[in-house]
């Protein structure tokens, strides 16, 4: 695997970034931004600062990596000149002029040195940091659901912007949390999803909320928490599949480390199976029927879940989702009752799954 390290000089290599850019955007993850965001950030340091050859751009790149990381200024100022002594006691300078041999036809050390040397000792300053808090997403697509959720987080809930998508941040034990509205739908999912993503950096992606129960064991009020996802509503045409979704297999599956959490243990009021989802809402039986024909295992439908575990399988993010049964269209015959009455009956207790899921994951930060 390339390291940091390599990955900054092979950038800067390539001619497509500045000194800073090169060492700042190998780091990206660790600083809360997306890569082009940070890219854009040092778009005018290069050539020591502005092209004015002072302050080495590859120190920039540093600086601005350190300065995010710590989130402190006066430990962000410490770790800058300890990295600027080291880069200084090894090319006897930290300006950009002096180590081109400007002026004296004797250069010091070629920038794809320079920025190699300014990512070793940021890595070396990024490794005495404290660990990093694992930070967890939960997605929601409605007001209510969000509204559910945020008690979890206290009184010290933080409302911010990702994006296109406001999200709700806090913290819960040893994890910092993002709760988010996707907003009903597949697409607006995903494009929710793709959003949290680029602003918050996730180390893990919940999707909660409603779904209909297809009669399939689980009835209003249980939880079904998804082993597999898959479309309802998808088909490309002759020679695939219904319900794939092109390039990827008959289903998305959850991550196994996050189904082996206690609160995610199958038990009385809380299954595990197949959920599917589509964009329309399901309330009629000859609907869940069809359903039920394409996808016989399918425990409850949805609009949103596998759009958000389709961006995850791509982005590599580990993804579970955990849903409530509102109603059962098709088993009992006033569905619209169903579900506007359950959110009248405030059901504590299956929400509180999802409060324990968000406990043992935050405490599994810790091992």
């Amino acid at each position: 695997m390339t390291s940091r390290i390599e990955e900054a000089r092979a950038r800067k290599s390539s001619g497509k970034y500045n000194c800073a850019q090169a060492v700042a955007c190998s780091y990206a993850s660790l600083t809360g931004l997306d890569e082009e965001s940070l890219r854009n950030a040092t778009n005018a340091y290069g050539t020591g600062m502005g092209n004015l050859e002072g302050t080495c751009g590859a120190l920039v790149g540093a600086g601005a990596v350190i300065g995010l990381a710590t989130g402190d200024r006066i430990k962000a100022m410490q770790a800058m000149k300890r990295i600027m002594g080291r880069f200084g006691e090894r090319n006897s300078t930290v300006v950009c002029r002096h180590l081109k041999g400007v002026g004296t036809g004797k250069p010091l050390r070629d920038c794809n040195d320079c920025v190699a040397d300014a990512a070793e000792f940021l890595e070396e300053e990024l490794a005495a940091l404290p660990p990093r808090r694992r930070r967890i997403a939960v997605i929601a697509a409605m007001d209510k659901e969000v509204n559910l959720l945020r008690g979890l987080l206290g009184t010290d809930a933080a409302e911010s912007v990702a994006g296109r998508v406001k999200i709700i941040t806090g913290r819960l034990g040893d994890a910092d949390i993002a709760i988010a509205k996707s907003g009903i739908g597949k697409v607006n999912a995903a494009l929710a999803t793709r959003d949290i993503i680029d602003h918050f950096h996730p180390d893990a992606i919940v999707s909660t909320g409603v779904a209909g129960g297809t009669g399939n064991q689980a009835d209003i009020l249980d939880v079904v928490v998804a082993d597999r996802l898959a479309y309802h509503d998808v088909w490309c045409g002759p020679g695939t599949d219904p319900c794939v979704a092109d390039g990827f297999g008959p289903y998305f599956t959850a991550d196994p480390a996050l189904l082996a959490l206690p609160a995610l243990q199958p038990r009385p009021g809380v299954y595990r199976g197949l959920i599917c989802s589509g964009d329309s809402f399901i309330s009629r039986a000859e609907d869940v029927a069809e359903i039920r024909r394409k996808q016989p295992e399918v425990m409850a439908v949805e609009m949103e879940s596998t759009a958000i575990a389709h961006v995850c399988a791509v982005e590599g993010i580990p993804f579970v989702a955990v849903r409530v049964v509102s109603d059962t269209p098709g088993v009992h015959s006033d569905n619209s009752a169903q579900y506007e009455t359950f959110w009248d009956d405030a059901p504590k207790r299956t929400f509180a799954v999802v409060s324990a899921l968000l406990d043992d994951m935050a405490a599994s930060a810790k091992q």
